[in-house]
Order: structure tokens, then sequence, then C-alpha cells
């Protein structure tokens, strides 16, 4: 209840419906009217309004912009490895902390270097490629 005062507060939200939060049958008109007002800003205005806030609402990122919000940079989710942004591994635990995946094979690398790193030594990826497996 408490973050949905918080939403009837930022929205604007008539504080009638505080009391009818959790009338099933009245959700169908509460989100159609949410979505009204939502259509009222942009993303970035509502972000801004919820900042620092209880309200529970977070902007949906594009995977550009995920590494430079300020709540992921805060907690180092992502890692740039060799070039390429990507979220950091996880879990992350205090005591034992994960370190950053190396390169490794990257996408669009052969087949060959695939296989090789997977451990099949060469006369296997020949037999793979004789038999049809590989092209």
């Amino acid at each position: 209840p408490q973050f949905f005062a918080v939403l009837v507060e930022k929205t604007g939200l008539d504080p009638q419906w505080r009391k009818q939060q959790m009338d099933k049958a009245r959700w169908p008109e509460l989100t159609r009217t949410l979505e009204a007002i939502f259509a009222q800003k942009s993303r970035d205005e509502w972000a801004r309004e919820f900042e620092a806030s209880d309200g529970c609402v977070a902007p949906v990122l594009d995977w550009e912009e995920a590494p430079s919000h300020a709540h992921n940079r805060a907690r180092a989710n992502h890692v740039e490895v060799s070039g390429v942004m990507q979220a950091a591994p996880a879990p992350r635990f205090s005591r034992t902390p994960t370190a950053a995946p190396d390169a490794g094979v990257v996408a669009g690398a052969s087949a060959d270097a695939v296989l090789a790193e997977a451990g099949l030594d060469v006369e296997a990826i020949d037999r793979l490629r004789a038999a049809g497996v590989l092209t």
C-alpha cells in the first residue's frame, strides 16, 4: 500500500484509488487511467518524477543506456571486455568476488577456433568436417 500511495501521489491519480487498490474488478479501469496519465510525459520525465521515492518505478533502458544509468554504475552491473560492453558476472559475493570474463572466443570466430578452445585437436576437427558435421 505504501508504494501505491506514492504512485497515486506522483501521478496525480484520484486519492480514492488508494482505498480501491485491491479491488480487482476495478483494475481494468485503473490500467486505462494510468495509461492515459503516463502518456502525458516522456519516460525520462517520469523517471525524474519518481527519482528518490518509494514508488517502485524505474525506466526501461535500452542496451546502450543501461551501462551509464546511475543505478547500474553504482553497482558495477556492466563490464567492458575487449571493447565489448556486457553484463557483469553474477551472482556477486563480498568474500568471493567473481572476476570479469576474458574475451575468449568472440562472435564470428571460426568453428575451428571454438572447437579447439573446447579441447578438440586438429585431427578430431578434420574428422567432424569429413563426416559432414562441419561445413
